[in-house]
């Protein structure tokens, strides 16, 4: 079983679908590469990750799943990343569909399904989704999204930055699936409410 892994200085440009398949990595490096995004199911499908090293990439701001704690992960590695510095609404759509309502109730219900159910791109959502970082409700197509300073070292985990004027708070995005849970994400971020 592959447990550390380590990509760095690989000049890769974005994060490798097929890492997201070695559920028992405790150790991922991927450093010194030109990696823009952090896939945000990384810690639901390594759910052994303990150590990720992203240092000396392009990634501007960090996923909601590594920053809500409940995982394994205690080690991050993030400087030298052109981080976003300030508070921000990245997206806002939240006329929810009926497509959105059925996609949530099979995540909620842990209804199985494959691609001989249902169509490739409706597994591919079910597969890649986030969770809504006030009420945990799966997030698809329609939801809002901030960008706010968050403290990894409040969930556990060590946070790595070698200049000394880094912040230990890390941009993070978190994504909400109704108006209601948006609203409480500006109101906890200190930012004007819809």
């Amino acid at each position: 079983m592959l447990k550390h892994l380590d990509l760095s200085q690989n000049q890769l440009e974005k994060f490798n679908v097929a890492l997201l398949n070695i559920s028992t990595l405790e150790r991922l490096n991927l450093s010194s590469n030109k990696i823009k995004f952090i896939p945000r199911i990384i810690l639901r499908v390594l759910p052994q990750l303990q150590v990720f090293n992203i240092a000396s990439n392009l990634v501007r701001v960090i996923p909601n799943s590594i920053a809500s704690g409940g995982t394994r992960l205690h080690t991050f590695h993030y400087d030298d990343n052109p981080l976003a510095t300030e508070k921000m609404i990245t997206c806002k759509r939240f006329n929810t569909t009926l497509l959105e309502i059925a996609l949530r109730v099979v995540i909620k219900y842990r209804i199985p399904y494959d691609f001989k159910s249902i169509p490739r791109t409706l597994c591919l959502l079910l597969d890649e989704y986030e969770t809504c970082a006030h009420c945990a409700s799966a997030c698809f197509i329609r939801f809002g999204e901030i960008i706010v300073p968050k403290q990894l070292s409040a969930i556990g985990v060590t946070v790595h930055v070698t200049a000394a004027n880094q912040s230990f708070a890390v941009p993070v995005q978190e994504r909400y699936c109704s108006i209601k849970c948006f609203n409480y994400g500006l109101r906890r971020a200190g930012m004007i409410q819809m």
